[in-house]
């Protein structure tokens, strides 16, 4: 073989137009670009399959260090580069916008900026972003319910205890509040039993936000000593940082109806639709 110390050499046999050598630091020089007379030309590969085709040891991270991606395109002040890579031992291809200039910083990946549409899965997309399959992708929302009977007051608003959990997507129901963790437009259904009511008795269900503003209500009149369960849904704008809690309200009973607790029965459930 040849042997050589930070030689750099070009050689033309076979199928092959040129092919470029170096050796580095090394003392047996490898092949690192070849041109091939078909008009393909391969990096790190001797035999390229494609216009351009380049070959790196398999990336372990994408998150790491741009050190892991097979290629990078930088702007002319280094503001902006766009990397590129494909690693077997992650089981996935990667593209990432960064900025080279401040260590890791990332970039917004705009795709068809100039308009068109996007296909997932399709090779002819009808809409802005056409995907042939399922779509998972963050959203907020949980159930909570009252677990038990819990006493309230006869004219009085009462906060209900939602002490059980049915799901909870992002961690977002606690102290018996439901938190936005964005600002946008959510699903709220809520609802509230009360049973061996007294006659003609007025009962509401009260969504409250912010430990003060009434959001949503509805209310049933007791016939006899029947259950009542007074149930609401609506769509509410809800900003990043607002609560909203479960109300009860029962005017003109005797005896300070309690709260009938169950699964079907006292509950609020909330799911985001859509960012703001």
């Amino acid at each position: 073989g040849m042997v050589a110390n930070n030689a750099v050499f070009i050689q033309a046999h076979g199928g092959t137009i040129l092919e470029l050598w170096g050796a580095g630091d090394s003392t047996e020089p490898t092949q690192k670009v070849t041109f091939k007379t078909n008009g393909n030309v391969g990096i790190g590969t001797a035999a390229p399959k494609a216009k351009l085709e380049v070959v790196k040891n398999t990336a372990t991270s994408w998150t790491a260090s741009e050190d892991e991606y097979a290629i990078r395109i930088v702007d002319g002040t280094a503001d902006v580069g766009l990397l590129l890579g494909v690693a077997n031992e992650l089981n996935s291809s990667a593209i990432q916008s960064m900025d080279p200039g401040t260590g890791w910083a990332t970039r917004p990946l705009l795709l068809n900026p100039a308009g068109g549409n996007v296909g997932i899965g399709t090779t002819n997309p009808t809409q802005k972003l056409d995907v042939a399959g399922y779509i998972r992708g963050y959203s907020a929302g949980g159930r909570r319910y009252r677990s038990s009977d819990q006493a309230a007051a006869d004219g009085v608003q009462v906060r209900v205890n939602i002490d059980a959990e049915n799901w909870d997507l992002r961690g977002n129901f606690s102290d018996y509040r439901f938190t936005a963790p964005v600002t946008g437009y959510y699903q709220i259904n809520a609802s509230i039993a009360y049973c061996n009511t007294t006659d003609r008795a007025f009962y509401a269900t009260f969504v409250r936000k912010n430990g003060g503003t009434t959001i949503m209500e509805t209310h049933l009149h007791a016939s006899g000593t029947n259950c009542v369960v007074p149930t609401i849904g609506d769509i509410q704008l809800l900003n990043a940082g607002d609560y909203i809690e479960l109300i009860a309200y029962q005017g003109n009973a005797s005896g300070n109806t309690p709260i009938h607790g169950g699964n079907a029965y006292t509950y609020l459930s909330v799911h985001l639709l859509s960012v703001q």
